[in-house]
């Protein structure tokens, strides 16, 4: 049996997670996970653009959009390694998603790191 408390927001259990906290979490899982499949998108429709090249406005924008992405994931990378060095075991790793997949990969460390009390 939980415990419920008011805290004059709504109710949470004992554990300190009202239902909207934990559909806010869900929903932010799942925004991370759509953008990291966007994300592979993109890279493999870049790579799939170096084997055979598309027609005009898209090959063009995806050959100018490439280096640009991938500079800015650079930046995100060394940002990430300066961060979480001493906090995320297999930096290398992490760091390697990072440049695949951008910020969504440091917001889910960031999620998977947060304390609890933080996240309410």
């Amino acid at each position: 049996m939980a415990v419920h408390l008011h805290d004059g927001m709504g109710y949470r259990d004992a554990l300190g997670d009202s239902p909207m906290q934990k559909e806010g979490q869900k929903t932010m899982r799942t925004c991370i996970k759509l953008g990291k499949a966007g994300t592979l998108v993109f890279w493999g429709l870049v790579a799939f653009t170096m084997v055979r090249p598309l027609g005009p406005p898209l090959g063009q924008l995806l050959i100018m959009a490439a280096p640009l992405i991938m500079g800015i994931h650079v930046m995100e990378a060394f940002f990430f390694i300066r961060t979480f060095k001493e906090k995320v075991p297999e930096l290398s790793a992490h760091a390697l998603q990072v440049l695949i997949f951008g910020v969504f990969h440091i917001l889910e460390v960031r999620e998977d790191l947060a304390p609890k009390a933080v996240r309410d």
